[in-house]
């Protein structure tokens, strides 16, 4: 069902990552390795600004809790006056703000972000257990208490923060229980009674918060994939699913001011399927469809590192950009995709050069101060060379 439901929404689309993770689901709201890790940085980058807003809230309430603090005990003329509870209470208190103002440093600076998002879960329940055992050592010392504050804290450990509906959860429970181990420790008789009662009601809140976040984690995953499904549409070839003209035009020129600023060198050997036309007139344009997949399958496994690009240019012509080259490399690059294609063993029996497909390449290799127009000219001419020398060849640029 799910095959056929990606398949009716994107027809033809080559087989890619966002893809098979559509068709497969992700009920657990677990993606492949390699996806999970894009998930958890797109949504760590687009919670900065409400982890940033979440800090300032959380030191406003906190000061206002300090205030309140001030205002029920009363001002005694110095602090070892205070009942040991009362002294434990307001260490604890202080202490949470300094950690508050610790991760307002972490969101602050731009350097220190990576470290606020696997950190943030445990401020949540820092700041949750805190607000328990506070009310508890009020309620020790004779005063009312009211443990509401915990159980908002549990219901905003599910707010969007860049958080993943385990790390809430994890959060949310820890905040319960660490709770009720220190309250049944702390407390006894009726004041016992009333917060396991609290608590009660706090577990009841991390359910419900955690089933809405649920829903809206499937459908933010969902949107990921599907966002990133029409990016990658956008920049590949509908038939190869290499990269397309346009990716290409866009990306080389960027490679090229990175290997200037690098001092690295870039390597670009365009590949034109040698009597392709005679192919498709002979075999069909269908078989001439699953040669050009085969050719591109190829070049893909040549693109290995980051910044190497596989490129279907058009038609029968492709492109493949190396990132980082010497200038011996690329030429033994070259003869390598030159053999491999010849031995895919494609027959070709309409071919007046050969019984099997075979490919003609020209390589040329980025100067210091190259451009996309030149380095392009430069392969050209060599392609050129290629196929008027008797093709099934490769010529440097």
């Amino acid at each position: 069902m799910a095959v056929s439901r990606i398949e009716k929404l994107f027809p033809g689309v080559p087989d890619n990552p966002y893809v098979q993770q559509l068709a497969r689901g992700f009920g657990r709201l677990q993606f492949m390795p390699e996806l999970e890790r894009q998930y958890l940085d797109f949504i760590g980058l687009a919670a900065v600004r409400q982890r940033r807003i979440a800090i300032v809230l959380a030191l406003l309430v906190w000061h206002l809790f300090v205030a309140l603090d001030a205002q029920r005990i009363g001002a005694l003329e110095n602090f070892q006056q205070y009942p040991q509870d009362l002294q434990c209470l307001l260490g604890l208190r202080w202490g949470v703000a300094g950690v508050l103002y610790l991760g307002g440093l972490l969101v602050l600076f731009r350097r220190m972000q990576k470290f606020i998002l696997p950190v943030t879960p445990w401020l949540i329940l820092l700041c949750g257990v805190a607000t328990g055992v506070i009310n508890m050592l009020y309620t020790r010392a004779g005063f009312s208490a009211s443990y509401d504050g915990v159980i908002l804290l549990t219901i905003a450990v599910f707010f969007p923060l860049g958080m993943t509906l385990y790390s809430s959860l994890w959060a949310g429970l820890g905040i319960v229980f660490v709770s009720l181990l220190i309250g049944n420790w702390l407390l006894h008789g009726e004041a016992l009674g009333q917060f396991n009662l609290s608590m009660f009601y706090c577990f009841l809140a991390v359910i419900v918060s955690a089933s809405g976040a649920y829903l809206r984690e499937y459908s933010q995953r969902e949107q990921f994939l599907t966002r990133h499904l029409l990016h990658w549409m956008a920049e590949r070839d509908g038939l190869t699913g290499l990269y397309n003209r346009r990716s290409f035009d866009q990306r080389l020129p960027q490679l090229l001011s990175q290997a200037r600023r690098a001092r690295a060198g870039v390597a670009l050997l365009l590949v034109d399927v040698d009597h392709f036309k005679p192919f498709n007139d002979h075999y069909g344009h269908q078989a001439g469809d699953q040669a050009l997949q085969q050719v591109a399958r190829l070049l893909q496994g040549f693109a290995r590192r980051p910044l190497d690009m596989a490129v279907r240019l058009g038609g029968e012509e492709f492109a493949l950009v190396l990132y980082g080259e010497s200038a011996e490399g690329p030429q033994q690059v070259a003869e390598q995709v030159r053999l491999a294609i010849e031995q895919l063993g494609i027959t070709h029996s309409a071919s007046p050069s050969g019984s099997v497909l075979t490919a003609s390449l020209g390589l040329a290799l980025s100067g210091p101060a190259e451009s996309l127009d030149h380095l392009y000219h430069q392969a050209d001419q060599a392609l050129y060379r290629a196929k008027h020398a008797g093709r099934n060849r490769v010529e440097h640029g």
